[in-house]
Parts: C-alpha cells; structure tokens; sequence
C-alpha cells in the first residue's frame, strides 16, 4: 500500500519495518532504553535508513543460522527519532488493552467515557496535572470498552504508551499516531499532550479496505499533517560548520553537556518569530511592546540549532518538557531553549509574562529570557491540542522559552558551600518577589538549575 501510494500520487517513499528484535542503540543509560517497537512505519531517507539499517555482520550471521533472507530484509532495528508509527500486535486476547467483538458487553453498555458534561466521548488517557507533571487523579476513570484491571491489558497499554512517549521525546510533534492489533481486529489511536483518542475496533479480514486506506492516506500526508513542527528544519553544512567553530564556553561542564547534544543528534534548527523576541526595554517595563504591522519589510525569524536534549520528560501527555543546551546562530553563543506545552487556563500564567514581571520589579538572582511565546505554524495557527475536546479538559499549548543563562543542575553541586549559596540565591530572590510571582510557583526542586549567581526552575520560574 505504501509503495501504491508512492507510484500514483508522487509522494515521499514510506517502507514499514519488523523492528521486533532491535531497540534503538542511541538510547544508551536513557528511560526505559531496550524498548523496542512490534512494527515501525519509516521514511525512505538516507537518514532513516542509516538508522535503522541492522549492520551486515549480523545479518550475515542469522543467515548462516537458516535464517530467512527475505524476512531479514524487513528486519531493521528500532529508531525513536526517525519513527512515523508504530504498531503493536498481539495474538492472545489476555494481552489487548481493549474489549474484543466477541467478547463486548451486553447489549446497552457503554462503549464511550463520559465527559464531566455527560457527553460521550472516544477512549482517552489523562494528561499530566500542569503543576506536578504527574497523571491528573481527575481524569482517571477507566473507559467500560478498556481492559487496564487486567495484568496483560495494562502490560499491552503500557508498551504502546511507551511507543508514542519514545517517539515524542525525541521529535518535535504535536501529535502522533500507533495501531494496536489482535488477532482480526484493529485499532487507530492518536496521541497528543491532551491524552489519548481511540477508534472503534473493525475487522482487517472482512474489512481490509480501512486498513489499506488508512496507510494509504498516511502515506499521502505531509509531515506537518502527519504532526511534525514546521518550525523545526534540517540544518545546512554552513551552519553546523560555524556552530562548530564555538570557542567560548563558561565552564568546561558547559563545553562536555553542549559537544555531546550534538554528538548524539540528529541537530535541527528551530526558528523564532521576531514578535516573540524579547528586547533590555521590555525587560524593564515587564511587558511586550504592541505590534502594529505596519511595517511592510518582513523581519526574518532568529534560529537556533539544538541536538539531543539535555532533559526531557517521559510522558507521552502533559507538558512535554524538554530543555535544550541551543547555538544562538546571530550571536554566536550559547543559550538555553525549553520546549513544552502549557494549559491553556485562565489560572495560568505563560512563564514568559512571569518573568517579566519578575525582571520589571527588579528581581534578584533569577534568569534572563530572550525570547517566549506560543508556537504557531507557517500559517499563524497556534500549536494545540485535540483530546481535549473529549475530555472536557482544559486544551494546551505548544510554548517555548529561551534563557540567556545555561545553569547547571542543583544536583551537581561541587561541595557544601555552593549548596549553601544557591539556597541564599533561592531565598533572596523569593523575598524580594512581587506576589503575582508567589501564588504562580513558589518552590524550587532539585531539577532546577544554577549558575552565574542566578536559580532557573525547568519546569516553571517562580
């Protein structure tokens, strides 16, 4: 189906890979690393393929076993950042994470969770509470359709949960997709920071049309309708070239954590509109100057080149955090770069306007942002999510902020006395905060950072 779609509409090639037997070998003293997908769906790139090509000698050697030489060429190993979708399937009922046909309900049961409206709604998985980053005990209830009181219905879910949580922590998506299959019976699910939507169960065998059509759109789609973030591209030989050049460095520790984000890669650049820049004037004002658009030359957007992340969080829903050591391409230095989502809520300040706030009443020891403000797309849309909509949740935000300062985790603190002096640093800098800042977030945590005389929280300023 997917090499149908290829010769008749033109599109990019798309080959699906048995990655049953290989996790991802970048994933070395990672969260969860031998994780590795039933089936994986890649594009047909020079890039993926490197990735996800299992090396000869092995190949070779499972050959000279008896080894099936056509079934080793759709063996290829597990590779999160290359991964379109993943599939999962299994042949004993015990292990689906839903109700199978056969086995349904009586007749009059409910095959939808109901919204705090009483409306109907698809399957969905609860989002992370945006204050603790753990699953909302709120949105907890199991769907009727679901099976998560058994021990393998909950191993399955698991696993595809890990799936879409391997894949966007390292892509930069607003959503993605996996199928789950038993026995003759298929589900499409979609995933993003919400929770998570599923479909009705259909049989594959009297109704392969679905199936096939569904590949076949996949296949036709483009990467930003399939969620990839178009404000996220490849980089140029000429600019990894001059990120490499990069000679100024606060510490060595500095240099070791930003040498080896671009070591393990892939590097991309991410741009930033110049509306979300932010200038030492509205610093001080504490407020983001109007913009009239009357100006009829275009500002071209800042870049900023990043590798792997130097944190990222391990939910496939929620805030989505993830931290980047990023190459500033107009100043020639070295920032920091947090991509999440945020809830959209009224109750909820973007930490950008906190930090403004924090810096137009000349508060102490805290960092210094550059640029904040909701992602949008090449359109202006703004980056947000869907299941929301099922949940009777509050919808997010795709948000980035960057941060002058790159601060070292409290955690690697060098001996008592540094210790010390980032508490006197935390304390100081909350004694002297207006109160906007105090009901907004009030508490480090050991996640958050220090350096250069200033406390950065990951997750949140204070």
């Amino acid at each position: 189906v997917l090499t149908e779609a290829t010769q008749r509409e033109g599109v990019r090639k798309l080959v699906a890979k048995d990655t049953s037997l290989c996790p991802d070998p970048t994933y070395k003293n990672d969260h969860e690393e031998e994780t590795k997908a039933g089936g994986t769906i890649y594009p047909d790139t020079e890039e993926a393929t490197r990735a996800y090509t299992i090396e000869p000698s092995r190949q070779t050697q499972e050959d000279e076993k008896g080894g099936n030489k056509r079934i080793r060429n759709l063996e290829a190993k597990t590779a999160w950042s290359w991964a379109y979708l993943c599939i999962e399937a299994r042949a004993n009922t015990a292990f689906s994470p839903f109700v199978l046909p056969e086995v349904a309900r009586p007749a009059g049961s409910q095959t939808h969770m109901p919204t705090a409206n009483g409306a109907d709604s698809p399957a969905t998985a609860a989002a992370e509470s945006p204050s603790t980053g753990s699953p909302d005990p709120v949105s907890k209830s199991t769907p009727s359709f679901m099976r998560l009181d058994t021990d393998g219905g909950a191993q399955s879910m698991g696993q595809i949960s890990r799936y879409a949580a391997k894949i966007m922590r390292r892509q930069f998506l607003a959503y993605c997709f996996t199928i789950f299959v038993c026995r003759k019976y298929a589900w499409f699910m979609r995933w993003d920071r919400a929770g998570l939507v599923v479909s009705e169960p259909f049989d594959f065998i009297q109704q392969p049309q679905l199936l096939h059509q569904f590949f076949y759109r996949f296949a036709c789609m483009t990467d930003v309708q399939r969620g990839c973030d178009p404000t996220v591209q490849p980089t140029t030989t000429e600019e990894i070239r001059r990120m490499r050049t990069l000679a100024d460095f606060d510490t060595d520790w500095h240099k070791a954590q930003f040498l080896g984000s671009i070591k393990e890669g892939p590097v991309v650049k991410i741009s930033v509109p110049a509306i979300d820049m932010i200038t030492r004037d509205e610093l001080e004002r504490g407020r983001k100057d109007e913009q009239t658009g009357s100006s009829s030359t275009p500002v071209l957007p800042r870049e900023f080149l990043v590798g792997k992340p130097h944190f990222m969080s391990n939910s496939p829903t929620g805030s989505g955090t993830k931290g980047f050591i990023a190459y500033d391409i107009t100043e020639h230095r070295l920032v920091f770069l947090k991509d999440c989502w945020r809830p959209d809520a009224e109750t909820y300040h973007p930490e950008g306007e906190i930090y403004l706030h924090l810096h137009s009443h000349k508060v102490n020891y805290i960092a210094t942002p550059i640029a904040a403000g909701d992602v949008a797309d090449n359109d202006g849309g703004i980056h947000t999510t869907r299941a929301d909509k099922f949940l009777g949740t509050p919808r997010w935000k795709h948000y980035r902020i960057i941060l002058e300062e790159f601060a070292m985790p409290l955690e690697e603190y060098i001996d008592s006395y540094d210790l010390v002096d980032v508490l006197y640093c935390a304390v100081r800098g909350l004694s002297t905060a207006p109160p906007l800042a105090m009901f907004t977030h009030s508490s480090y945590s050991a996640s958050a950072g220090v350096g250069g005389g200033c406390v950065a929280q990951r997750c949140q300023c204070i």
